[in-house]
């Protein structure tokens, strides 16, 4: 039943696009595109209230549409971009289904305290606070039950519509971020991947305490349940709380700068989900009175050669203010489509 919903609402779609597109054709060309652009516009909003509705890797799938701007237009992205990685909080019968699982016990046998109400409630699965035994808070993230699943009838579904999609329109070919898409998904449900991508990270910054990669506890988290130090801060876009704690901004603008020109050049390898929510400002220590804390590595990120000479290209012609050129490189990796009208970028 998921797939059918999936495959007609993607009929709909081309179905309507169809009609708006062998209408207008006799229009003047200004009304033609108007028309088009507007209805296009609309589904984008239907698809983006698809995926409100049908929650899941659907919450993920309109996140995903919001980055891909080399295929869309920012009015559209901005309508992907509003749809959130929220979702109803679980009833705790699944919490302990989780840990039953992976534990064979209750999460009250094994955390000296644990909140049955959780901190946090995303797509994919949720957060809740506890307490280990030597007294260390800690934030315990399981994935929903039957999840796994779940995403694989949605996957399945998502390449149906697809093919859907390059059967009436062979010049949408979506299949290429689709796999990618399927990748970044399969990574953010393995917590033994994200794990290790969390310790490698907190061993890269070892030697700075100035920037913050929460412990994993190792005898608490398996392949579903991730348990780490709870991280108390303030979150990257709170300005508010951040000029109550008396914090300068730009302080933490050249910490959070610092931070990624180290993943990306030094360690290439680096937290790749960037977001409000995964970065806090932690105001705690005298002799470093601003830190970054990174939580939340389910996406990350390795650095190649290419990527560091695209990078290194990109300021080199930047330093140069070679606008045109800028264009031409964005135009060779894909970043912009094939279609663009380069001269508007270049003015």
């Amino acid at each position: 039943m998921r797939t059918w919903v999936v495959i007609f609402f993607a009929l709909r779609l081309l179905l309507v696009s169809a009609v708006i597109y062998n209408f207008t054709r006799l229009l003047p060309t200004e009304a033609r595109s108007r028309i088009r652009y507007r209805n296009s516009l609309r589904g984008a909003r239907m698809l983006a209230d698809f995926c409100l509705r049908r929650g899941g890797i659907f919450l993920k799938a309109a996140q995903y549409l919001s980055t891909i701007s080399n295929l869309f237009d920012a009015e559209f992205t901005e309508i992907f971009a509003g749809v959130p990685d929220r979702a109803a909080p679980r009833p705790y019968s699944e919490v302990r289904y989780r840990f039953r699982a992976e534990f064979d016990a209750e999460p009250e046998d094994l955390f000296l305290e644990f909140d049955r109400e959780p901190l946090a409630a995303a797509s994919l699965g949720q957060v809740h606070v506890g307490r280990v035994r030597d007294g260390r808070k800690v934030a315990v993230k399981f994935l929903h039950p039957r999840m796994e699943q779940l995403i694989r009838k949605d996957l399945r579904a998502l390449r149906y519509a697809v093919a859907l999609i390059k059967f009436f329109y062979d010049h949408l070919d979506f299949r290429g971020h689709l796999n990618e898409f399927s990748n970044m998904i399969s990574m953010e449900i393995d917590y033994e991947n994200e794990a290790e991508n969390m310790r490698r990270v907190r061993d890269n910054f070892a030697d700075d305490p100035r920037f913050v990669v929460p412990a994993v506890i190792e005898e608490l988290s398996r392949t579903t349940v991730l348990t780490t130090e709870y991280i108390e801060g303030i979150p990257l876009n709170d300005n508010h709380q951040m000029e109550q704690a008396g914090t300068n901004r730009r302080v933490v603008t050249e910490l959070l700068i610092e931070a990624y020109a180290r993943m990306i050049f030094e360690h290439r390898f680096y937290h790749a989900d960037p977001h409000a929510g995964n970065i806090f400002v932690v105001i705690s220590d005298a002799m470093h009175p601003v830190r970054l804390a990174f939580v939340d590595f389910g996406a990350t990120q390795m650095v190649t050669e290419r990527m560091i000479g695209f990078i290194q290209r990109a300021i080199e012609i930047m330093r140069a203010r070679d606008i045109p050129g800028l264009v031409e490189l964005f135009s060779d990796v894909g970043m912009l489509r094939e279609d663009a009208d380069r001269e508007i970028y270049s003015n």
